[in-house]
């Protein structure tokens, strides 16, 4: 496999590479955000992706939450439960006018990510399933159980219920979320008048599109049999 794996010339076997390594079950399941579709996928390997998938759209309704994890995690360079950095952290600016103007560019960019799949949908014709990171959380079994049934599949209940019983939150560094709204509730009123308020408040980071392709997809491949 290729260094560079997301090149035009190297992207439908590195899917297919993907396809052969990740399928449990006859299910094969990925997850994006607009950016590695608008960026990698605008041909016919990302079309194939697509065609006949299952497309979960998992989103968080509190996008002032949302884009205050992402930063959060732009700046510590850690993006999931295992607190392993991955990325190389990007700082905050110390002058408050330039770190408002940098949280209107993140704000931007997340509500970009939105409407870009939503374009997407439309234009393509796609009708994907809506889940909130709430609803997620709240009834796990019924949103797999409904993902499985857009599939034709059923559900391996002693998987789910493993799945479910282990998870928890995320730590959290409540130190690390205040500094990415520390100090913006002046200068973003300032910067932009149509802003009444400062983001407060976060939940576990989680953004973007869930998608599936293969003969069988699902967002949970763990729980299908």
């Amino acid at each position: 496999m290729s260094a560079q794996p997301l090149r035009a010339e190297n992207i439908a076997p590195y899917i297919e590479a993907l396809r052969l390594r990740r399928v449990q079950n006859g299910v094969f399941a990925i997850n994006l955000q607009y950016w590695h579709f608008s960026g990698f996928l605008l041909n016919n390997p990302g079309n194939a992706l697509f065609t006949d998938a299952f497309v979960v759209y998992l989103f968080r309704p509190d996008i002032a939450a949302q884009v205050t994890s992402w930063r959060v995690a732009m700046n510590t360079g850690i993006w999931d439960f295992s607190g392993r950095r991955t990325s190389d952290p990007r700082e905050y600016p110390q002058e408050m006018r330039a770190r408002a103007a940098q949280f209107q560019e993140d704000l931007k960019f997340i509500s970009g990510e939105d409407a870009g799949f939503r374009e997407l949908f439309a234009l393509a014709g796609i009708k994907p399933y809506f889940v909130t990171m709430e609803e997620l959380f709240r009834a796990p079994r019924e949103v797999v159980g409904h993902i499985a049934a857009g599939l034709g599949v059923k559900v391996n209940e002693g998987a789910l219920t493993n799945m479910i019983a282990g998870s928890k939150p995320y730590p959290r560094d409540e130190a690390g979320y205040a500094r990415a709204t520390e100090g913006l509730a002046v200068p973003l009123p300032r910067t932009r008048s149509s802003y009444e308020s400062v983001p407060q408040g976060l939940t576990n980071f989680g953004i973007g599109t869930l998608a599936a392709s293969g003969n069988h997809s699902a967002a949970l491949r763990a729980a299908t049999t």
